[in-house]
This record gives structure tokens, sequence and C-alpha cells, in this order.
């Protein structure tokens, strides 16, 4: 995943990478993004429940230089 562009990930459905998108136009545009949850597909075709929490990380005139993402799988207790 690293240095990937996530609207190209295989693991994400169609309607996860809209939502990823949207998620990442408002991290560019100065908004916080609270952690969200989103479905990643394996390739065995299990689908995994997993939260991901940004952070923009900008440089001294504000400009975005580089988002970190954590995603951490959700497990059932």
């Amino acid at each position: 995943m690293i240095g990937k562009d996530h609207i190209m990930y295989p693991f994400l459905t169609r309607m996860e990478k809209i939502i990823a998108m949207r998620k990442f136009i408002q991290r560019l545009s100065g908004k916080y993004v609270k952690p969200y949850k989103l479905e990643f597909i394996a390739k065995n075709g299990n689908v995994f429940l997993k939260e991901v929490d940004a952070r923009t990380i900008k440089d001294e005139n504000k400009n975005v230089v580089m988002i970190i993402v954590m995603v951490t799988e959700l497990r059932k207790q």
C-alpha cells in the first residue's frame, strides 16, 4: 500500500473507493476527517471491516506534503 494511489487499490470495492476519495479530498482541503470504516476484500474474496485513520503532514507554508494512513482490522470479540 505504501506510495500507491488508493483509488487503484484492487482490494476496495467501487463504492469503498468513492468513500475513500471523498475523505481524501476533504483532508486535502484542510478539513478534519475522523476515523472511518471501509470494507477490504482479500485475494481469496473474504471481506474484512477495517478502520482508516489518516493525518496530513504539512510544510512550513501549510501545504500538504504527505498523508499518513493507519488501517486497523476490526475483529469480532
